[in-house]
């Protein structure tokens, strides 16, 4: 598994265009445009065998940052989600915070284990802070 911090924003666009089941859970990338993704803390692409098989940011709010990430369908139960949680969370010294869907049981499980707890519910998402 390799990350990438150096890449064109398009490759990312063609991965999220080439996988629609992306956009149920991963909504932050379309609110944004160009000019916000170039303001993350950091960001990656995580390549195995050549293909992009998820990607994770750090978005600065303030004190702390968003954590956002997603893992193509077809990669997901490999441990990849963990592994780009675990890298973002050493790329950051600031605290983390996150939302995840109320019905993304794998995603809130995947947090629960790397220290999120949940801080606030409403009817669609959890918040969730690193502790």
């Amino acid at each position: 598994m390799i990350f990438l911090n150096n890449f064109e924003f398009t490759e990312l666009n063609k991965v999220i265009k080439n996988n629609s089941e992306l956009t149920k859970h991963f909504r932050y990338y379309n609110k944004r445009n160009q000019l916000d993704l170039n303001k993350h803390d950091y960001h990656i692409l995580v390549i195995e065998d050549r293909q992009v098989v998820g990607y994770g940011h750090l978005d600065p709010e303030d004190d702390f940052v968003w954590l956002g990430m997603f893992v193509i369908k077809q990669f997901e139960g490999r441990g990849i989600g963990n592994a780009i949680v675990k890298h973002l969370i050493k790329n950051t010294n600031k605290n983390i915070q996150l939302t995840v869907d109320k019905d993304n049981h794998n995603a809130l499980k995947l947090y629960l284990k790397n220290n999120f707890v949940i801080f606030l519910t409403d009817a669609l998402k959890h918040y969730c802070i690193r502790k």
